[in-house]
């Protein structure tokens, strides 16, 4: 973490770096703490700049993890009103099934009746002439 230290506190600090015979020379001194600030402050520029840097080279790892992401996963789901609208028609079409299969349950049953009672006419029917045959 970068600590911005107030000029007081960089100039106390210099010094007590500098050799006492230094601060009688005054106009040095002073040469010498805007030497240090200005050495300072470009290490610190280029600390930001290597710091933003390694940001865009995060961001470009994170939009690439994300694409990777996004092609291992599965498309998302359709919207609600598409799935709605697919139950409506699915449960139209069981509905119609369901019809169409009761009309021909009904038919195969009216069939099966009626060739019941076509066949017990039949038979009742054959039955008498014979017996009226051989009598």
């Amino acid at each position: 973490a970068f600590r911005r230290k107030s000029a007081k506190s960089v100039a106390a600090s210099l010094l007590n770096s500098h050799p006492i015979s230094l601060i009688s020379d005054y106009p040095g001194l002073i040469s010498d703490i805007r030497r240090d600030y200005i050495v300072k402050l470009e290490e610190s520029e280029i600390r930001a700049e290597k710091l933003r840097a390694d940001l865009v080279v995060e961001e470009l790892r994170r939009k690439g993890l994300d694409r990777v992401l996004r092609e291992m996963l599965p498309k998302p789901k359709t919207s609600s009103l598409q799935r709605s609208n697919r139950r409506r028609q699915r449960s139209h079409e069981r509905r119609a099934l369901s019809e169409q299969l009761s009309e021909e349950a009904m038919a195969y049953f009216d069939e099966c009746i009626s060739l019941s009672t076509l066949n017990s006419s039949d038979f009742s029917a054959s039955e008498d002439p014979l017996r009226d045959s051989t009598m």
